[in-house]
């Protein structure tokens, strides 16, 4: 909420809250990637992303069955990403909530997204927040 000063004819000094106002348009997110593979150029859905691998300035798309990469930094495909369906678990990941079938947890105290295809994903200590926080949504 904004407090604004507003000049009446009654009162010089009267206030009132200004509501916040949205800027611009609803936010979009990323429907589908674009992929080149040497003179074609595919289209991949975001749903069809189990999950995405850093490879420096590249992005490694895995999805069933074949893996693509795109070049994009990882902090701007995260960006471009709808938070409610990817979550950012380590420097180099980020997995599609639909894909996760589970957490397991080492004796260690290491968190684990285990994937659908049986695929095992660790989560960093910086990002385990981010992840309890998202379990906490979804109970």
């Amino acid at each position: 909420m904004e407090i604004q000063r507003v000049r009446t004819t009654e009162d010089m000094n009267r206030w009132k809250i200004v509501p916040p106002q949205p800027e611009g348009p609803p936010r979009t997110y990323l429907q589908r990637f674009v992929v080149k593979l040497g003179a074609r150029i595919m289209f991949v859905r975001v749903e069809e992303v189990v999950w995405i691998q850093s490879a420096a300035n590249y992005v490694r798309l895995h999805s069933n069955p074949n893996p693509y990469t795109v070049r994009e930094t990882m902090a701007r495909v995260e960006s471009m990403l709808d938070p409610t369906r990817f979550l950012r678990i380590h420097r180099g990941a980020i997995v599609n909530l639909e894909a996760v079938e589970g957490l397991e947890t080492s004796p260690q105290g290491n968190m684990i997204v285990v994937l659908r295809g049986g695929g095992r994903l660790p989560v960093s200590r910086s990002y385990r927040s981010s992840v309890r926080k998202m379990l906490r949504k979804s109970m």
